[in-house]
C-alpha cells in the first residue's frame, strides 16, 4: 500500500504567504485552485488511489454502506422539536430514509408520520431540510422550517400549513437560519437576518417582520444593526413574550463572543430595554411565570445559575437567585436565545446538569427547591427540552448504544412515557459495556475517558481500539449514538471517547485551559489518553488509531505530526489542518478568537506554526497511515488543507504508511446526505481494517 508515484502536486517551492510581515512557505499554494488543472488530474489519481486501497463497491465495502445507510441519522446541536397541545413535530432522518424530513407524532403516542420531504414536496432539486429552525404558531396552524442547498451554511425559510398539508408560497431567502419568533396572533413572524459572517455584500442586517402570504421584499426592519455591528458579526435573535406584543432580543457578536439582552416593544421600536449588555456572558431563556422571566446565565457564576428577572423592571440590580451555581456546571445550550437543553414547564424547572461529560436532568420548584433527579439506564446526552402548557415535557435523547429517543414528562410525578424510539436489532449491543474511567494528563489533572465495547478486562491480547477527541471551542463531547461505533464494534473494535481540555466538560476553565497559546494542553492530552490505553495492557501502537471531526480533524492532524509514533492510522473529518489557508475563509477572524490573534501576535503565530498539520511533515518520519474526508463545498474547512496535508506525507514519505483522501462531493460542514455519510462510514471503517492490527471483517450484525 505505498503511496502513489503518478500524477505530482503541484509544488512551487519558492511559494510564500505573507502574514505580520513575514513570508511563510506555501509550496503547495496550487492546490488551493479547485479549478487548477494540474490539482484536478491530481485529485483524479488519489481518488483511484483511495478506491483501490480500499476495495470500494467490493462486498464488504458495500456492506457496511448499506448498514449505514439504514441508521437514524440526525444532528445532535441542530435537531428540531416543536409542540402543539396535541402534536410534537420534529425533523429526522429515519432508518434506510436518504434525507432529513420533517415528521409529526401525537403527543398521546402513536405512529409518527411524514409532513416535508424535500425530494417529494420542491421542484428543486438538491434541497434539504436545515435542522437549526422548526418552529410552530400559537395557533396551531403554521410551521415554520428552514431548506438548505446542498453544501451550503445559507438556508430559506418556508411555511407549512398544518391545515392543508401544503407548503405556502412564502419564501425567506439566503440568510444564516436561526429560530424564528411567530407573533402571538399568528400573523406572521419575526426573525433575525445574518449575513455577514459568510462576507457576502448584504442589505442590512437586523429584526425583521414576515407576514404570512407577503414577499419577503415587503418585510419590515424593525431594528436594523449598525454598520459597527454588521462588522461584529452580530446576530439578532427573538423570543416572543407569551401573551404580550414584547419580545425578548438576544445580540450575539460572532467576532467577540459576547452576548447581550433586551426587552422591545412595538410602541418603542427604536428604544428597546436593555437588561444585559454586551459582554462575554452565556445566558439563554428558560421560560416565563407570574411576569417574571427565568434566565440560565453564567454572570458572576462560571458554571451557570437560574434567575428571576421582573419584566417589570428587569435590570440585574432586581434579579433575585432561584437556583445557585455549583460545582458542576448547567449543561451549555446550543448559541441561541432558548435554552434548548433547560426549561420552566408546569411551575417546575427542569436543569440539565453537565456531569463527568454526561447529562443529568434535575427539576426544582420555583423557589429553587430541588425535587427530583430523573434517572438514566445508561450515560445519555438531552438533546432537547420543549415545555408544553399542560405540565408535560417533551426530552429528547441519545446514549452511545441507543439511537435518538422521545419522552413524554410529567413534570409534577417524573413519570416518563416512551414516545419513539429508534432500535438497534437486540443482538446488536449483547455483552457491550459502556465504561468511564479517567487518567492523568501531564500535569496530573484527571480527564474522563469513555470506554465502549466487550471484554474490557480482557488483557490476554492488544485490542484494536479508536481513540475520538475533539478539545475545543468549549465544545462538549457527550454520550451519542454515532454510525462508526456500532460498526467498530461488529468489527472486534473498542471505541474510546477522551474528554479532553479545550471542550466545555467542566464549564469555561476547562475551554481556557486548552485555548490560544495553550492549545497544546489538548494535543497532549490526546497523547496521554494513549499513553494510558496502552500501559495497562489495553492496546499498543499497531492495534490502536484516532479520530476526529473540523477542530477534532485538527486535534487528529497535530497529533499525527507531533506524536506520530503513537497511532498506527488517523481519521481526520472535515478537519483544519492548514491553519494559515484558514485565514481566508470568511470569518477568519472569528477562529482567531479560539486559537489566538494569527493577524497581529507573533508569539501566537509562531506557536500555531508549532502544530498546523500542513507546516510539519518532515521526511524519515514513521508516521501513521492518514485518510483525510474532506466537504467539497466547506466553507469553513477548506478541503484544500486535506489535499495539501496528504501530499505533504506522500511527497517526505512516498514509501511510508498509505496516506489517502476521500473528499465527500457537494457537501459543506455539516448536514451531510445519508448517502454521501454511508459512503464516508464506509471508506473509514475499510480503512482501519487495512491499516490497524486485529480489525476483523464487518458482517453487517454483531
Amino acid at each position: 500500500m505505498r503511496n502513489p508515484l503518478g500524477a505530482p502536486a503541484p509544488r512551487n517551492a519558492k511559494a510564500t504567504v505573507a502574514l505580520q510581515n513575514r513570508r511563510i512557505p506555501n509550496p503547495l499554494v496550487g492546490l488551493e485552485d479547485v479549478e487548477n488543472e494540474a490539482t484536478l488530474a491530481w485529485l483524479e489519481q488519489q481518488h483511484s488511489h483511495r478506491s483501490n486501497v480500499l476495495g470500494r463497491e467490493q462486498s464488504e465495502w458495500l456492506a457496511i454502506r448499506d448498514y449505514v445507510a439504514g441508521l437514524p441519522l440526525y444532528e445532535t446541536d441542530y435537531f428540531g422539536l416543536t409542540c402543539t397541545e396535541k402534536w410534537c413535530f420534529f425533523t429526522m432522518q429515519p432508518p434506510c430514509v436518504k434525507q432529513v424530513n420533517i415528521y409529526a407524532i401525537p403527543i398521546e403516542g402513536g405512529q409518527h408520520r411524514l409532513l416535508v420531504d424535500p425530494t417529494r414536496d420542491f421542484t428543486e432539486s438538491g434541497l434539504r431540510i436545515h435542522e437549526s429552525c422548526l418552529e410552530v404558531s400559537a395557533c396551531g396552524r403554521y410551521l415554520v422550517f428552514s431548506v438548505c442547498r446542498q453544501g451550503q451554511d445559507v438556508s430559506d425559510y418556508r411555511v407549512l400549513d398544518l391545515e392543508t398539508e401544503c407548503i405556502l408560497t412564502d419564501v425567506i431567502a439566503n440568510l444564516i437560519t436561526a429560530p424564528v419568533a411567530w407573533k402571538n396572533d399568528s400573523s406572521g413572524f419575526y426573525y433575525g437576518a445574518f449575513r455577514s459572517l459568510m462576507g457576502a455584500k448584504i442589505p442590512i442586517d437586523g429584526l425583521y417582520f414576515h407576514y404570512l402570504g407577503s414577499a419577503q421584499s415587503e418585510d419590515i426592519c424593525l431594528r436594523p444593526l449598525t454598520n459597527e455591528e454588521q462588522m461584529d458579526y452580530v446576530a439578532v435573535l427573538p423570543w416572543m413574550l407569551p401573551d404580550s406584543e414584547q419580545l425578548l432580543l438576544m445580540y450575539y457578536s460572532y467576532r467577540h463572543l459576547t452576548a447581550g439582552l433586551s426587552l422591545w416593544s412595538p410602541d418603542r421600536p427604536n428604544a428597546p430595554q436593555v437588561i444585559i449588555a454586551q459582554q462575554s456572558t452565556q445566558f439563554a431563556v428558560l421560560g416565563v411565570r407570574n411576569d417574571q422571566l427565568y434566565l440560565n446565565t453564567t454572570l458572576h457564576a462560571e458554571n451557570g445559575r437560574v434567575v428571576a428577572v421582573p419584566l417589570d423592571n428587569p435590570l440585574p440590580d432586581n434579579w433575585s437567585e432561584v437556583v445557585p451555581t455549583r460545582s458542576t456546571p448547567i449543561a451549555r445550550p446550543f448559541p441561541g436565545i432558548v435554552d434548548n437543553r433547560s426549561c420552566l414547564c408546569g411551575g417546575r424547572l427542569l436543569i440539565t446538569y453537565l456531569v463527568d461529560a454526561k447529562h443529568q436532568i434535575e427539576t426544582f420548584d420555583l423557589a429553587g427547591n430541588r425535587l427530583i433527579e430523573l434517572a438514566s439506564p445508561q450515560p445519555e446526552t438531552v438533546i432537547g427540552l420543549r415545555p408544553m402548557a399542560n405540565g408535560q415535557c417533551i426530552i429528547s435523547s441519545s446514549s452511545f448504544l441507543q439511537p435518538l429517543t422521545f419522552h413524554r414528562l410529567n413534570v409534577e410525578n417524573a413519570n416518563r412515557t416512551s414516545l419513539l424510539k429508534f432500535t438497534l436489532p437486540a443482538a446488536q449491543f449483547d455483552g457491550v459495556e459502556v465504561r468511564q474511567i479517567f487518567y492523568a494528563a501531564d500535569d496530573g489533572q484527571d480527564i474522563p475517558l469513555y470506554l465502549i465495547g466487550r471484554d474490557l478486562d480482557n488483557r490476554a491480547h492488544f485490542r484494536p481500539l479508536l481513540l475520538y477527541g475533539y478539545g475545543g471551542f468549549g465544545q462538549t463531547i457527550t454520550p451519542i449514538f454515532n454510525p462508526d461505533l456500532p460498526v467498530w464494534i461488529s468489527m472486534g473494535g473498542i471505541y474510546a471517547v477522551a474528554n479532553i481540555r479545550g471542550g466545555g466538560e467542566y464549564g469555561s476553565s476547562w475551554h481556557e485551559a486548552a485555548r490560544g497559546v495553550n492549545r497544546h494542553v489538548s494535543f497532549e492530552d490526546f497523547r496521554a489518553a494513549a499513553d494510558f490505553l496502552t500501559s495497562v495492557g489495553l492496546t499498543d501502537r499497531e492495534h490502536l488509531a484516532i479520530r476526529g471531526i473540523s477542530n477534532g480533524g485538527l486535534l487528529v492532524g497535530a497529533s499525527v505530526v507531533l506524536h506520530p509514533n503513537k497511532w498506527s492510522a488517523a481519521i481526520a473529518e472535515a478537519p483544519l489542518l492548514d491553519m494559515i489557508q484558514m485565514l481566508e475563509q470568511p470569518g477568519a477572524d472569528v477562529l482567531c478568537k479560539e486559537f489566538g490573534d494569527l493577524f497581529g501576535d507573533e508569539h501566537v503565530l509562531d506557536v500555531v506554526l508549532g502544530y498546523s498539520p500542513v507546516h510539519n511533515v518532515s521526511s524519515g518520519v514513521d508516521y501513521p497511515a492518514v485518510l483525510t474526508v474532506p466537504a467539497a463545498e466547506d466553507p469553513r474547512a477548506h478541503p484544500c488543507q486535506s489535499w495539501k496535508f496528504v501530499a505533504q506525507l506522500q511527497f517526505h514519505n512516498p514509501e511510508g504508511r498509505p496516506a489517502l483522501i476521500s473528499t465527500v462531493p457537494g457537501e459543506g460542514h455539516v448536514n451531510w446526505s445519508t448517502n454521501n455519510t454511508a459512503y464516508a462510514q464506509a471508506d473509514q471503517m475499510m480503512f482501519l481494517r487495512k491499516t490497524v492490527k486485529g480489525v476483523k471483517p464487518f458482517g453487517g450484525s454483531l
